[in-house]
């Protein structure tokens, strides 16, 4: 290691192979290709499926509220339901106001999802047995605290 890095490592007293992006990037993709794997029986993708509860829970919702169900950037939730909409899982109904889309989950959609939903289970209660009991929660509470940390201004 260069001397000048090995100082400010030094100074700073923290570990880049500690980094939390390093550790929850490489536990995400992970967890995306175990999900993804296993949800491939039923034709979709781990994403696709978190998107497909969010309707499936909470539907219809805009781009805006759909995005922030699943955790993705409203940009980006146009390129995630093309495909669903495609195969006939998801619909774009007009809201209220004629500007408004609304995305809903069709009965094509909701089959798919009976269909994914003991594939998924069987992946989610392998990682909780796994974590044992009660782990859980308190790391979707430090996950969470992460994220307000992110959101918050620095100084």
């Amino acid at each position: 290691m260069k001397p000048e890095l090995e100082k400010l490592i030094k100074e700073s007293r923290l570990d880049p192979t500690c980094c939390v992006l390093r550790q929850v990037t490489r536990t995400s993709r992970m967890i995306v290709a175990a999900f993804d794997a296993a949800l491939g029986p039923a034709g979709v993708t781990a994403h696709q499926f978190t998107v497909l509860v969010a309707l499936a829970h909470g539907g219809p919702l805009n781009v805006n509220s759909l995005a922030t169900a699943v955790g993705m950037h409203s940009s980006t939730t146009p390129r995630m339901i093309a495909p669903l909409m495609r195969r006939g899982l998801v619909r774009i109904q007009l809201g209220a106001d004629r500007r408004q889309r609304l995305i809903d989950i069709t009965v094509k959609g909701n089959k798919t999802l009976l269909r994914a939903y003991p594939l998924w289970a069987q992946v989610q209660r392998g990682i909780l047995q796994h974590l044992g009991p009660g782990a859980w929660p308190g790391m979707m509470q430090s996950l969470g605290a992460i994220r307000t940390s992110l959101t918050k201004p620095t100084r």
